[in-house]
């Protein structure tokens, strides 16, 4: 299968790329890596990549952006 996963080169993605790419093709879309760039907040952005990629099986979004602190320092804003 040609899955586009996005997110992989970010903290989870990579541990998912690697596992998915055992038995799949992979497109890696990223904001500031990856085989293709893509900017999720942007619905253009979106729409281009995707036919710059082509046919795919399945999408994978992993992509998001976390507040990394001890959980009793995080506020609901972070969550």
């Amino acid at each position: 299968m040609r899955v586009l996963l996005i997110g992989g080169h970010g903290t989870i993605g990579k541990r998912v790329a690697e596992r998915l790419s055992k038995k799949h093709e992979l497109v890696i879309a990223g904001r500031n890596s990856g085989d293709v760039a893509m900017d999720i907040s942007d619905g253009d952005a979106i729409r281009t990549t995707l036919s710059a990629v082509g046919q795919v099986d399945a999408f994978v979004c992993i992509a998001g952006e976390a507040k990394w602190a001890p959980f009793d320092e995080l506020s609901e804003e972070d969550l």
